[in-house]
């Protein structure tokens, strides 16, 4: 009988304030959830519309539903296409029944979408046989160390999921999909990272000699301390915050490490 994946991958997450957000008074708009299941593991990254005055409402609702979800949905859908419809779906369903309480009038939908809802998403999903990573709007992730940066889109404007929620007549309305970005086996990674579009700023050269963040992207992906303390991830992202002057914009990271065997 194979181990559990937990035993095979540990598991981290944490997320800071950034400096600019800080500065405003606005609070964190990210949002992320872990989850260990057996022989799934599910983690998600989400990060809130700056432009909306609570959109880390909505990053958290949606993390927070992933995560509780996707292990089971993992099991029950056959392929990474299914899955990511599944949990688009459901999570469309969620959002669509609070947002049916807090606009019940037709009129009152898109401005509390705007408010609350308007978030980006990347999820990361290992099974015995895979590691997914699914996603909609921009952020990074990294496989074993190689960094890929996801588009923000026209005037820095991602595709929100959230805009499935509004009326067909709505210009802005999408179809509300989470897409597959990657479909690795198993067996053949040591890492995977996902993280909000704050991390963009680990890829910058540091703007004075004073900053020390002594790390990339692709290096928190590799220190095996985390594995070894996954809580440690949480407090050197807050040393970042204080210190790293390019760490403007709220930063969010989940990692998943292969354990030394």
């Amino acid at each position: 009988m194979a181990p559990p994946l937990s035993k095979l991958f540990s598991l981290a997450g944490g997320s800071a304030l950034g400096r600019a957000h800080g500065r405003s008074g606005r609070n964190n708009q990210d949002a992320f959830a872990l989850r260990e299941d057996g022989d799934r593991i599910v983690a998600v990254v989400a990060d809130g519309c700056s432009q909306g005055r609570s959109s880390e409402v909505g990053a958290r609702l949606a993390a927070t539903w992933i995560a509780a979800n996707g292990p089971r949905l993992a099991r029950t859908t056959g392929d990474a296409t299914s899955l990511a419809e599944a949990l688009a779906g459901g999570l469309r369903a969620m959002l669509g029944g609070a947002l049916d309480q807090l606009a019940p009038r037709p009129g009152e939908r898109a401005a509390v979408i705007g408010e609350l809802f308007l978030f980006t998403l990347l999820v990361a999903v290992l099974t015995p046989e895979r590691a997914l990573v699914l996603g909609r709007g921009d952020g990074l992730y990294a496989i074993d160390g190689t960094v890929v940066v996801l588009d923000s889109g026209v005037d820095n404007a991602p595709d929100y999921l959230a805009y499935a929620l509004l009326a067909d007549d709505d210009a802005r309305a999408r179809d509300g999909a989470l897409r597959v970005l990657a479909s690795v086996p198993l067996d053949e990674i040591e890492s995977l990272v996902i993280a909000t579009d704050g991390a963009a700023a680990f890829e910058q050269p540091a703007a004075e000699a004073h900053d020390h963040p002594a790390a990339t992207l692709a290096e928190v992906a590799l220190d095996a301390r985390y594995a070894a303390n996954p809580s440690l991830l949480q407090k050197r992202l807050h040393a970042l915050a204080s210190s790293d002057r390019r760490l403007q914009d709220d930063v969010t990271i989940a990692l998943l490490r292969r354990r030394p065997s």
